[in-house]
């Protein structure tokens, strides 16, 4: 491994941990609460998906086997610009 793919993987390791004490920090304890109501603890990979699902950067990769959700989740953000570009042009439409 090179240096500079060390010091990446340092910078995004520290980025993951940044991200994880921000994201704990949002919920103020309500999250913890929840999960020890369950009788388990809120633990990082659990923190993970509950970002991923509301779309914040996460290093989790969603997988499906139905083709028709895989294919919404492939172009959800194309549609979203059409969607913003459609509503730019309605006033001239």
């Amino acid at each position: 491994m090179r240096y500079g793919d060390l010091y990446k993987r340092k910078e995004y390791l520290n980025f993951l941990k940044i991200l994880l004490k921000e994201a704990r920090s949002w919920n103020k304890g309500v999250l913890d609460t929840f999960y020890e109501n369950l009788g388990t603890k809120l633990n990082d990979f659990a923190l993970f998906s509950l970002m991923q699902h509301y779309n914040l950067p996460t290093p989790l990769l969603a997988f499906t086997t139905d083709f028709n959700i895989a294919l919404y989740f492939a172009f959800w953000y194309t549609r979203l610009q059409v969607m913003k570009k459609l509503i730019i042009m309605l006033p001239y439409i």
